[in-house]
This record gives C-alpha cells, structure tokens and sequence, in this order.
C-alpha cells in the first residue's frame, strides 16, 4: 500500500511541475506566444537549433538572450525549439533583430527570428 501511494504523489508532482513550468505539447501545430506586448514592447519569436537536452540547454539559450540589451523576458521551449522574447520596441527594429542570432551563436546555438509580434499603440 505505501508504495502505491508513493507512486501517485510522485505523478502527482510530475503533473504539478508539467503544469507549473508551462510546457507547450509539439503537436500543437501553432504556438502562441505566452507574451503579450503593450506600447512600446515587442516579440520575438526565435527558432533555436542545437538544443541537445531539455535540462541545461533551455537556461543557457535563455540566458544569453537576455543579455541583449532591451530584452525583459525570455520563454524558452525545448519541445518546440523555441523562444519568445519580451522586449521593448527598439530592439526588434529589423537592424537589431540580428542580436538575437549572434547571441545564440557566442553561446553555441543556432537561432532565427521567425516573427515579430508589435505590442499596440497607447490610445
């Protein structure tokens, strides 16, 4: 009996983890990005290649994407191979776009943006 219940707590963990860390499914044909930009935000959607493992590759490939400047946020997606990046306008004018790819590259990834996603004008 008590290694039954040992079994369901420890599915019980691995769901709450599933569920709390926001794991997007590979099926889905057409991720949304989980940002929403306002006035003077922007997203962009990266396509990360040469992410090996789903436990230390996420957090570098996050990391050096924040190290741009203007970058607030980075969501990374191991299944997908993708990562939205929150950050403010500036940064996601066609000329600065090419950040993302270089840091990508000084951190051993390959990376191209796949789409900018414009936060809305203040009414």
């Amino acid at each position: 009996m008590r290694k039954e219940r040992t079994t369901i707590l420890s599915s019980g963990a691995c769901l709450t983890m599933f569920l709390l860390c926001g794991v997007a499914s590979a099926s889905d044909k057409k991720a949304e990005s989980p940002y929403a930009p306002i006035a003077g935000q922007c997203v962009a959607v990266v396509q990360v290649k040469g992410m090996a493992c789903g436990m230390n590759c996420p957090s570098r490939v996050s990391m050096a994407l924040k190290g741009v400047k203007g970058v607030n946020k980075v969501r990374v997606n191991y299944e997908t191979k993708r990562a939205d990046i929150l950050a403010v306008a500036k940064t996601c004018e066609k000329k600065a776009l090419e950040q993302f790819p270089k840091a990508l590259k000084e951190a051993g990834y390959d990376g191209k943006v796949t789409e900018v996603i414009k936060g809305d004008k203040a009414g």
